[in-house]
């Protein structure tokens, strides 16, 4: 795993932006985005990289595995262990969900980094705004969902201002 690369470096950032991490969860859990790849498309268009649709699903085709079988597991055991019942509350179970919460962001930043690695220029030249809204219809085309406006005004405001 690399210790930093331009697009963990990018997610760390963006995500902490205000409203970011809300969007993105709320995509996740309402369209069922995969965050990483969300975030991928946002950096690109950060780069003024503009992704054809073919693009996207072969991002989607390299992840989709990944995401299946671990993240998503380590995510559900993770949200589980949230409120698990009364029985279950103690400092050792809320340390164990401590510990998935890390090789979550652990698995996250491995899937990054294959991203990164597959897929290191794609696409064509473009403003960043016209490519983040592209890129996102790319994507929420491929899903079969619409992308609500609250959360793409989120995230393009968000982009807009970074460096």
């Amino acid at each position: 795993m690399q210790e930093s690369s331009s697009f963990w470096n990018f997610s760390l950032r963006f995500y902490a932006a205000p409203g970011v991490a809300d969007a993105c969860l709320d995509l996740q859990d309402r369209f069922g985005v995969d965050v990483n790849i969300l975030l991928y498309l946002l950096w690109q268009a950060q780069r003024g990289r503009r992704l054809a649709k073919t693009e996207v699903e072969q991002l989607i085709a390299l992840s989709q595995d990944w995401q299946l079988h671990v993240v998503r597991p380590l995510r559900d055991a993770r949200r589980f262990l949230k409120d698990p019942g009364p029985i279950w509350s103690s400092p050792e179970v809320a340390s164990l969900r401590q510990r998935l919460k890390q090789e979550e962001l652990i698995a996250e930043h491995l899937q990054q980094d294959a991203m990164e690695a597959a897929f290191s220029n794609p696409g064509e030249a473009d403003d960043r705004v016209v490519a983040a809204k592209a890129n996102c219809e790319a994507y929420a085309g491929i899903l079969k969902v619409n992308f609500p406006d609250q959360q793409l005004a989120t995230l393009s405001a968000s982009l807009s201002r970074q460096p």
